[in-house]
């Protein structure tokens, strides 16, 4: 997973979040992947919250979650130029009361079949006032499907299962009663 900035939660006692310096130039765009980092130090403000161990690498620490509160980590480094540079983020430990978990990735659980009728070859479309044609429903005797004939360009399956409202024009989307007999 790509680092992210700002705040970081910690949810469980012995978590683990590991802080890495980014480094952006004078313009506010990221360093480029062959520039060299100078050597930085991180600190943590209460070690009663989390524990902060700096790597051998020089550019990332790890941090580790005790018990609930918020602490701020602070890192520092010199650049080649002599400037100091300095950012200070939150770690907040959340054991007793964590945050709900985010919601399930949406899942394929059913599929539709969505017809497009076309024009008969031959058939002409009418234009109406309002610059839309359609064409009557028809519907099967038993009530299982109705269908109605397109007359604007054609929504994709998936646009139509998403909620586009049925005026007449676009698929047609063919629902049947899996309850009722077949037609004969």
């Amino acid at each position: 997973m790509a680092p992210v900035t700002g705040t970081v939660i910690l949810t469980v006692a012995g978590q683990v979040a590991i802080a890495s310096v980014l480094g952006f130039d004078q313009n506010g765009n990221p360093m480029p992947a062959d520039f060299v980092m100078p050597p930085a130090t991180f600190i943590i403000d209460d070690e009663k919250v989390a524990s902060l161990v700096e790597d051998p690498d020089g550019e990332t620490a790890t941090i580790t979650a005790l018990a609930d509160g918020i602490a701020n980590v602070e890192v520092s480094l010199k650049t080649a130029e002599g400037k100091e540079l300095s950012d200070t983020e939150e770690v907040e430990v959340n054991i007793t009361n964590p945050p709900p978990p985010p919601p399930p990735a949406p899942v394929l659980t059913s599929i539709k079949i969505a017809f497009d009728v076309q024009p008969a070859p031959g058939e002409t479309v009418k234009a109406t006032d309002s610059a839309t044609t359609e064409e009557p429903a028809a519907a099967d005797p038993e009530g299982q499907a109705t269908t109605s004939a397109p007359a604007a360009a054609p929504l994709s399956p998936n646009q139509a299962i998403a909620g586009a409202a049925s005026t007449g024009t676009g698929p047609v989307v063919t629902e049947i009663d899996p309850n009722l007999e077949p037609a004969k």
